[in-house]
């Protein structure tokens, strides 16, 4: 069949770096979070 392996289809690729991207957003929210105190919803919503 074909000699690819998932770790190699775009797709993958695509969903790891949008987790990238999430994980990152994550701990700049806790960090801002912690240094200033909690957000409005509407400031996460952005």
């Amino acid at each position: 069949m074909l000699d690819i392996t998932l770790k190699e289809t775009r797709v993958y690729r695509e969903i790891k770096e949008e987790g990238r991207e999430e994980a990152t957003l994550n701990l700049v929210i806790r960090q801002l979070t912690k240094r200033f105190g909690g957000f409005s919803e509407e400031i996460r919503s952005l």
